[in-house]
């Protein structure tokens, strides 16, 4: 499967559940093979098949030579422990079986199939639900090996994705269409922004979040591929994520599915004021990051997941810079606040037989949609108290 795509034989699967009997307990009953191996996706740096079996389908997952994507951030076997920690804390991933890592020459990874779909248009539960996996998903890891660090100063990071379109093109295109891509490059480049990031709360992030990389099976959201993850800020999923779930029809930003899935995030963990301030930032920056990665998919002939566009991008671009998103945000942050406050009222009067007494000197604010447009620290100040209260 060095060079290009093979096809998977029964003989093939007799051959790996016989040596993964010694990973998982599904491999030690005598399997009957029901039907031959179905491709179902292939990309960039693997082959998907599903298996089915006496004991349900199985997928198997046949990496690929990666050499024309060195943005994988990780070891093999080092994806199948992460997806294993994610399983054992129940995040919402398929259960993986096994891993062999020379199986043939090649790395293969045995896991759980999910009958499910990729989500087309989210409802605003769904919203929710995704965002309060992708925080798990950020949870779970903090004791995780870190994979690659992303570099901190983008251009660094572009610079990688850069030199890898370079060998793909030196590989399979003419060389005299690399200087038309690279004008393309330069193009998507030049629509960054470049600010530091460092300080902000960070971990193992996925990376790669969209529609593809998430199934939803009987109403609950789950992730897959873990090949990008890496080190780095957690605001940047967050972004990816938005911009992924939340475009309606490439014209129209979803305020509705939009504070869902910042309201399932944080149902999770808080974002703070100074992710809340990176935020156009990383929305930007993913728009540079997708113009670099459909050029690179499209010029390298492989498949796309995502559906992001220039349309998504003018969008995008348009709702951040025209003020919707910063009026967004002072409602979102209102609404958190206010929702927080009647909380810790309701604790106080409840645990307080003085609170009518006390309530008489006691002022609430609940809308501070004054504030300056750049000005959240009030509202920070706020929420800090009412968690530490």
């Amino acid at each position: 499967m060095q060079a290009g795509i093979r096809t998977l034989t029964e003989n093939d699967v007799i051959a790996l559940f016989n040596q993964a009997k010694n990973q998982h307990a599904i491999f030690e009953a005598d399997l009957i093979i029901k039907a031959r191996p179905k491709r179902l996706t292939g990309g960039v740096l693997n082959d998907v098949y599903k298996v089915e079996t006496s004991v349900g389908s199985i997928i198997i997952k046949w990496y690929r030579d990666t050499q024309l994507d060195p943005s994988a951030t990780a070891t093999h076997e080092e994806l199948f422990y992460l997806q294993k920690c994610l399983f054992e804390k129940k995040v919402s991933v398929p259960e993986p079986y096994a891993y062999l890592n020379n199986f043939r020459g090649n790395h293969v990874l045995l896991m759980q199939y999910i009958e499910s779909q990729s989500p087309t248009k989210l409802n605003e539960k769904q919203a929710e639900q995704i965002g309060a996996l992708i925080a798990n998903f950020h949870q779970a890891t903090q004791e995780f090996p870190a994979f690659k660090t992303q570099p901190n100063d983008i251009k660094s990071f572009l610079s990688e994705i850069y030199q890898s379109i370079r060998r793909g093109f030196s590989l399979r295109q003419p060389i005299r269409e690399f200087s038309y891509f690279k004008a393309l490059f330069g193009y998507a480049f030049s629509t960054l922004w470049f600010e530091d990031n460092s300080k902000l709360p960070s971990g193992l992030r996925h990376a790669d979040i969209h529609a593809g990389n998430i199934l939803m099976s009987e109403n609950i959201p789950y992730l897959l591929d873990f090949e990008l993850c890496v080190k780095g800020t957690f605001i940047d999923d967050i972004a990816n994520a938005l911009c992924m779930f939340c475009l309606e029809e490439e014209t129209k930003i979803n305020e509705t599915l939009l504070s869902a899935l910042l309201t399932g995030y944080q149902s999770v963990r808080a974002i703070t004021t100074q992710e809340f301030d990176y935020l156009p930032t990383a929305f930007q920056n993913r728009i540079g990051l997708e113009r670099v990665g459909n050029l690179k998919l499209n010029n390298l002939h492989m498949p796309n997941g995502s559906n992001f566009t220039e349309k998504s991008a003018k969008t995008l671009s348009q709702y951040i810079n025209n003020g919707q998103w910063l009026n967004f945000r002072k409602r979102f942050c209102s609404a958190q606040v206010l929702e927080q406050e009647n909380f810790h009222l309701a604790e106080e009067k409840r645990f307080n037989p003085y609170y009518q007494l006390q309530s008489a000197t006691t002022t609430i604010t609940s809308d501070p949609t004054h504030l300056a447009a750049n000005d959240a620290q009030p509202i920070a100040t706020k929420l800090k108290k009412n968690r530490l209260s």
